[in-house]
């Protein structure tokens, strides 16, 4: 079966309610997001709550750097791989090639040309001592970020989050339809999702929930590229490429899952 066939019949699975969107953080001071997967510098603080076919689905918080959990000594914070991709994209934008648009020029340039080129970067939230939580398979390229994570903890689903600078930013998260498109079909899907601004920085997301984690993994294409519209405008385009490579790694992780 191909991924977009199996996504689609998930996502018709997965359409959001009102009732199983009411967010339950542990703190009200402090916007939390559905997350799918912790990342360094995030930690878990709460779930959507379920109802009607759609499966909780965690909510982070970004906490301090430095010493985050007083368990004596401060740990080395590490690299943030959605922060980094999103602060290197940023740098792109603001270039005088990126302001024209010229991309083969930027393959040129050593710090850029992974990023143009696309690349994949693979983590798991090390805050929990349980194996196999959270894993992650984030791809970059120009265009943006598109992130397939989960399960973790009582999670037992995974999510798709995208970021790209023409995504939304509302001032709080807030539940939208979207138009979704996948390069394989080409059959555009109308879909509830979760928008949000990326904590710290002028970059909108959209994250979709997946019941089943390990179908979706399972039948991840090589290639695969998703057209995503708002309100009949189109907010991104990004597709990626070495994509069973994220799935093997993703599966490696998942397996250590008891």
């Amino acid at each position: 079966m191909k991924y977009s066939n199996l996504l689609r019949r998930l996502l018709v699975v997965s359409i959001f309610s009102a009732a199983a969107l009411v967010m339950v953080p542990a703190e009200s001071h402090a916007q939390a997001y559905p997350c799918g997967s912790p990342g360094p510098g995030e930690q878990v603080v709460g779930m959507t709550q379920g109802g009607n076919g759609v499966a909780s689905v965690p909510l982070c918080q970004r906490v301090d750097s430095g010493d985050s959990g007083g368990s004596g000594g401060s740990k080395q914070a590490r690299p943030d791989p959605v922060q980094n991709g999103i602060g290197a994209l940023m740098q792109i934008q603001r270039t005088e090639l990126g302001i024209l648009g010229r991309i083969d020029q930027l393959k040129k340039d050593p710090r850029y040309a992974p990023i143009i080129a696309g690349k994949w970067d693979f983590y798991q939230d090390r805050s929990s001592d349980r194996p196999g939580e959270y894993c992650s398979a984030l791809f970059t390229n120009a265009a943006g970020m598109v992130r397939v994570s989960g399960p973790g903890s009582h999670y037992p689903g995974a999510m798709i989050t995208f970021w790209g600078p023409d995504i939304p930013k509302p001032g709080a998260q807030q539940i939208i339809k979207v138009a979704l498109t996948q390069s394989d079909d080409n059959q555009p899907q109308t879909v509830r999702a979760y928008n949000y601004t990326q904590p710290g920085l002028d970059y909108g997301a959209i994250a979709l929930a997946i019941p089943a984690a390990g179908a979706l993994i399972d039948n991840m294409l090589d290639r695969l590229s998703f057209t995503l519209e708002v309100d009949g405008k189109r907010v991104l385009f990004i597709g990626w490429h070495s994509g069973l490579k994220a799935r093997d790694r993703l599966r490696q992780c998942m397996n250590k899952r008891s």
